[in-house]
């Protein structure tokens, strides 16, 4: 409607969901908690708190990423997820918990592109160890993906969405393997040890490819054996492991 000047007043800004700010802080404080109670190490510390403070700054305008992640489900998950790591390790592997936690942050960038050259595998890849390319077997979908460096080590996460709209990231650790969390539950699966943690609403696969770590997470609805399936697929040789 007209509001009498011949212009169209501004449509108001579309609402927020509560829902997904309540799942957010949830999985903030579910984090936070473990990581208190475990001693971890300062750099991972201090970044939960800048990234409460920053998000808790009044007068701070809310923005949304360009690219879309369900973030409230995310975060919930993936801090049940942190927690089965952290009380796992005994506080002695911080490591899989700053993974997690980076991963929940969702993607900064878009998709990225099927290599040309090598079926089965996406343009991307850590140390040499390309991410897989699900979309002809499994028609799980690279959705997005993200960098980060975590207590010196550069790691690289893709997100991928499955056909019923279910979720994982799968990130790859730079340089050497790191240690398996204490407490994982061990499984082989066409040839390759994987080990599985879960925490309430979350659950994490770790294994080695070429000597790196992998670390997938995903929330408990994804059913384990199709992770696990995912994880140790080799393309019939095209992905290297």
């Amino acid at each position: 409607m007209s509001d009498g000047t011949g212009m169209n007043p501004p449509e108001p800004p579309p609402e927020r969901d509560s829902r997904d700010d309540e799942a957010a802080e949830r999985g903030r404080a579910m984090i936070a908690a473990a990581v208190a109670q475990t001693r971890a190490p300062l750099t991972l510390r201090e970044r939960i708190a800048a990234d409460a403070a920053g998000r808790d700054r009044p007068g701070r305008p809310a923005r949304r990423r360009r690219f879309a992640w369900p973030a409230g489900a995310l975060a919930t998950a993936l801090a049940a997820v942190a927690i089965a790591f952290v009380l796992a390790s005994g506080g002695g592997g911080p490591t899989a918990v700053a993974v997690a936690q980076a991963a929940q942050a969702g993607p900064t960038h878009g998709a990225p592109p099927v290599d040309s050259s090598h079926q089965d595998l996406l343009a991307r890849a850590v140390d040499g160890v390309p991410f897989p390319d699900w979309s002809g077997h499994f028609s799980w979908r690279a959705s997005g993906e993200r960098s980060d460096t975590i207590e010196g080590r550069t790691t690289r996460t893709v997100f991928y969405s499955g056909p019923s709209g279910a979720h994982a990231a799968y990130t790859i650790v730079s340089g050497n393997a790191l240690g398996v969390p204490a407490g994982a539950r061990a499984r082989t699966v066409h040839g390759v040890e994987l080990h599985v943690a879960r925490g309430g609403a979350g659950q994490v696969v770790t294994w080695e490819r070429n000597g790196h770590t992998c670390v997938m997470t995903a929330p408990a609805s994804v059913p384990t054996s199709r992770l696990l399936e995912l994880a140790a697929w080799d393309g019939g040789g095209t992905v290297p492991y």
